[in-house]
């Protein structure tokens, strides 16, 4: 299978210049020796178009069945049976090549990586999405700058409550409904919010096995090592924050 990048990217100037007026500029009090106008553009289509019609969330679920698989394909955007491409999709479109050729300062762009997603490709995504199909590692760079994978098996839970209980933080009236916890702002949703709470108590421990739930391991901490197996705790959450300051 071939996936091919739908975008051509343009390479940017290493060095941004930000005048010293930068923050008198506004839409609403133009310059006064300033110089409005505007310019004609030509748009030829080199490959096929289509620009999705709007939706509200009833209609786009009709479109879908019970296990999300499309079965009625998406039209062309429309009014009254009368085709367009609508005009913030222009502008859009004019406004990135303009920035191109002026050197503008660029800020619709970031640094960010993203892996495949695409739940409407089985064969690529879904056949390999599955609480019972992910196994724990550990990923480790050695002195020759290889990496390599230590498998650690199937990965047990534990519950927030038990990490409250048993190590005194307070996990579980923090990140429940209810609590502090804020799925607004991205510093909350990262990994590193619970590591942080977490403070300095040893991640490493015993822990055996309480029951199964939806095929996933649920375990408690214990400090029987008859009854349990060594294991250490690894929180989730986003790896970075989705928005940077520099």
């Amino acid at each position: 299978m071939t996936l091919y990048a739908p975008y051509n990217f343009v390479p940017l100037n290493k060095k941004v210049v930000i005048p010293h007026w930068i923050d008198r500029i506004s839409h609403d009090v133009p310059f006064k020796d300033g110089e409005s106008g505007e310019f004609k553009v030509r748009i030829t289509a080199k490959t096929p178009i289509f620009v999705k019609d709007g939706l509200s969330k009833e209609e786009e679920a009709k479109k879908y069945d019970k296990d999300g698989i499309q079965i009625t394909p998406h039209e062309f955007c429309q009014h009254n049976g009368q085709y367009y491409i609508p005009g913030s999709s222009i502008k859009g479109m004019v406004r990135n090549v303009l920035e191109i050729m002026s050197f503008g300062r660029m800020d619709k762009v970031n640094d960010h990586r993203y892996a495949v997603r695409d739940l409407n490709n089985k064969e690529l995504y879904q056949s390999h999405f599955g609480v019972d199909k992910v196994y724990g590692g550990w990923l480790q760079k050695d002195e020759s700058n290889q990496y390599t994978i230590s498998g650690w098996g199937f990965p047990g839970r534990i519950s927030h409550q038990e990490l409250q209980d048993k190590y005194g933080v307070d996990f579980h009236t923090y990140f429940s409904k209810g609590g502090r916890f804020d799925p607004k702002k991205d510093t909350e949703k990262a990994g590193k919010k619970k590591y942080d709470k977490f403070g300095n108590n040893s991640r490493k421990g015993t822990f055996s096995f309480l029951k199964e739930d939806a095929k996933r391991e649920i375990y408690t901490v214990t400090e029987d090592e008859q009854v349990g197996r060594e294991g250490e705790l690894v929180f989730t959450g986003q790896s970075g924050y989705r928005e940077y300051n520099h």
